[in-house]
């Protein structure tokens, strides 16, 4: 996908984007004014405040060697990884409109180390704060979405890159990838949609599926999404296994072989999301009724060239190519940070092309879920989410601080807590972080 700049030019029509599948949002002026009306007639409880932890100071300043994640609020987390310093969405506002903060962050901007890299979801005020953004310390390389570039140059920023979806940056072994998101954005009445939104996967070198580091591909598609996805025609790893394999049978084969002997391979394929079994014990299954997808891939691989050479070059590069070396990892290193979002096939895509250890979803904002729904997941949803892009841990975000929408702090933890009692999940996935609370991972 070849990068383009959209300047500001009155007597040219700007590009706007959009949704997957062309997702209309239901945010007209004649909504917007009757949700109003109904929300003059609540009357909500914001007396629970999220509460705040003592920030590892020492820990954050010094820590250069293991993967840790601090939420300071909403949307805004310090990300530790391969020695780099990350900053998601930084706002550190004390007000959103007329609304006063819910809630202090969880760290001062003065008690930051020195932040390397800012990742930038989408335009809108509460994930892009621009006097918040000039405060952070350091020099960081700030990464945004396509179509944002020009308005960040224009107020002096110089280290900028905008990636569209399914486009990555690399920076001393840690890898961006921009995701897609069903969103929207705008900042002013005259720039609707003029830049994009999305989430980011940020992995350390050799973690993320077949994966090799390199810097900006803009039309080659990288390895691990050559393995995934059969890239053009976005394919999952189930048809790029049979695609093109018509001379190969060794990979046609041991894959129907597999299905018809034991269903655990085609999960592993789409990552075993509908059953919740790990991708490691499908795979262990699998390979007692067949050959294997990894072994039919190394057959396959003698008659069939492109996918299976790039399948071939990351595993040398790599030993982690497959979910199951990637779960046996002692040290979890792709996080999935969603930006803002309402529930779409995307989270299943997103699982398809990465092995997620955490995934930082949004569980605020929804309601009037009649108003809200395109725009901003339920609790409810958010969990479908963790489980369609096969996340091990969830964080949940996007609550707490500002209230943009009818629902209050507790109202979105305890429909969270509702909904993951009521599947039954293991409480060690669910990480409900305090503000200034670190998440380390050795």
């Amino acid at each position: 996908m070849t990068k383009r700049e959209f300047g500001f030019n009155w007597k040219t029509k700007r590009k706007r984007y959009e949704n997957m599948d062309g997702v209309k949002l239901n945010n007209s002026f004649s909504q917007l004014r009757k949700w109003q009306k109904e929300r003059r007639a609540k009357r909500k409880d914001l007396s629970y405040q999220i509460p705040q932890a003592s920030p590892d100071l020492d820990y954050l300043h010094r820590n250069r060697k293991e993967m840790s994640i601090t939420w300071i609020g909403h949307a805004t987390f310090l990300i530790q990884m391969g020695g780099l310093n990350i900053i998601t969405d930084p706002v550190w506002a004390n007000r959103m409109g007329f609304a006063k903060r819910l809630a202090p962050p969880g760290l001062d901007i003065s008690q930051l180390p020195d932040i390397d890299v800012v990742l930038i979801s989408h335009g809108h005020y509460d994930h892009l704060d621009f006097p918040s953004l000039r405060r952070l310390p350091g020099a960081p390389a700030i990464y945004v979405p396509a179509g944002l570039r020009n308005k960040l140059r224009r107020k002096g920023y110089r280290e900028v890159e905008e990636l569209s979806w399914w486009q990555d940056i690399s920076r001393d072994g840690v890898t961006f990838t921009f995701v897609p998101a069903q969103h929207w954005t705008r900042r002013t009445l005259m720039d609707t949609n003029t830049s994009h939104w999305g989430g980011w996967v940020i992995s350390a070198r050799g973690t993320d599926r077949g994966k090799t580091a390199s810097v900006g591909r803009e039309a080659s598609p990288v390895v691990g999404e050559a393995c995934a996805q059969g890239r053009e025609s976005s394919l999952g790893v189930e048809e790029a296994c049979v695609q093109g394999r018509e001379s190969s049978l060794g990979v046609e084969e041991a894959c129907a072989k597999s299905r018809e002997e034991s269903p655990v391979v085609g999960g592993a394929c789409a990552q075993g999301r509908k059953s919740s079994l790990g991708v490691e014990k499908a795979f262990a299954q699998g390979r007692e009724s067949s050959l294997g997808v990894e072994e039919a891939c190394v057959q396959g691989r003698e008659s069939s060239l492109g996918v299976e050479e790039a399948c071939a070059k990351s595993r040398e590069e790599s030993p982690v190519a497959g979910k199951a070396a990637t779960l046996g990892r002692t040290s979890p290193q792709v996080v999935y940070f969603a930006g803002d979002s309402g529930y779409f096939r995307g989270f299943r895509e997103i699982g398809r092309r990465f092995n997620i250890d955490y995934a930082l979803l949004p569980i605020g904002a929804y309601e009037p879920e009649w108003f809200m729904s395109t725009q901003h997941v339920t609790p409810e949803e958010a969990v479908q989410a963790l489980e369609d892009c096969g996340g091990q841990v969830m964080v949940p975000m996007h609550y707490g601080a500002f209230r943009l929408a009818d629902d209050t702090p507790k109202e979105a933890l305890d429909r969270l807590h509702a909904e993951w009692q009521r599947r039954a999940l293991p409480p060690e996935r669910l990480r409900c972080l305090r503000h200034g609370e670190t998440l380390r991972s050795r």
